[in-house]
C-alpha cells in the first residue's frame, strides 16, 4: 500500500493489526504518495498518535519515533514543495535529540535530501542560502 500511495487502505490496516513504529511510517509514506488534499493533516495526526509532541521541546516527555517515519513526513513536505515545514521539522528533530527527548537517532542523509528537495521546489529568493545552510 505504501509504494502505491493507497493511503486509506494503509490506514485501515493500522486498525486491523497491532501497529509497530515502522508500520506507522509506511502509512505516512502511503499518505505522502497520495494526492489526498488532507494528506498533511492526516500524517501529522499519525505522528502525534505515535508520540511526537505537540508542545515545546522543554515541556515534553521522552518519545520514540524512528527516523524513517520522520523521513516519510519530510518526503511528504518535499513532494508538496513545503520547504518551510520540512525545515521546521528537521530542526525540531535535531532539537529533540540535543535535549535528550528523542530516544532515536537523528536525521540522516535521506532527511537532508528530502528537505533539499522541498527547498528546490520553492521560488523563494533565499532558497539557495537555506539549502547551503543545511550542508
Amino acid at each position: 500500500f505504501a509504494r502505491a500511495g493507497m493511503s486509506s487502505a494503509a490506514e485501515k490496516l493500522l486498525e486491523e493489526f497491532t501497529p509497530t513504529p515502522e508500520s506507522y511510517g509506511l502509512v505516512i509514506k502511503a499518505i505522502s504518495l497520495s494526492d489526498d488534499k488532507d494528506a498533511v493533516e492526516r500524517a501529522w495526526n499519525i505522528l502525534y498518535q505515535i508520540g511526537y509532541p505537540r508542545k515545546n521541546v522543554k515541556d515534553v516527555e521522552p518519545f520514540s519515533v524512528p527516523i524513517t517515519t520522520f523521513n516519510s513526513m519530510l518526503k511528504l513536505f518535499a513532494r508538496r514543495g513545503m520547504a518551510t515545514e520540512a525545515e521546521a521539522l528537521l530542526h525540531s528533530i535535531d532539537e529533540y535529540i540535543l535535549e535528550g527527548k528523542s530516544k532515536e537517532s537523528g536525521p540522516n542523509i535521506r532527511s537532508y535530501e528530502a528537505v533539499l528537495e522541498a527547498i528546490g521546489k520553492t521560488s523563494d529568493l533565499d532558497a539557495v542560502e537555506r539549502a547551503e545552510s543545511l550542508v
